[in-house]
């Protein structure tokens, strides 16, 4: 895993409190710090990562609405939103940066 971000699972994001369901209104937010699992490892700070049920067609293009009440800002924190091949690991597949 590239960057300072830890992916977690839905429970683990839940747990964490990265995540907050309201009616029709997600809350994502950044988590906690987890230690390095290894020597010369940066800290990770936990993350949301979302998966879609259908992968979306270049061909076809590709539309993202989104509404931000906040967006987190400081030292160490890169608030982002984007896009990956879901036939390549990244950075085979290339992103697609549709906030960051």
């Amino acid at each position: 895993v590239h960057g300072a971000h830890q992916f977690t699972s839905k429970e683990e994001a839940k747990r964490q409190r990265t995540i907050h369901l309201d009616g029709d209104v997600v809350q994502l937010k950044f988590g906690g710090l987890r230690d390095p699992s290894y020597h010369g490892e940066a800290f990770k700070r936990y993350a949301v990562n979302i998966h879609t049920n259908k992968a979306w067609d270049p061909e076809n293009g590709f539309l993202a609405v989104m509404h931000y009440r906040r967006i987190p800002y400081g030292c160490g924190v890169w608030p982002s939103f984007w896009a990956m091949n879901s036939d390549k690991v990244w950075p085979g597949g290339g992103e697609l940066d549709i906030m960051e």
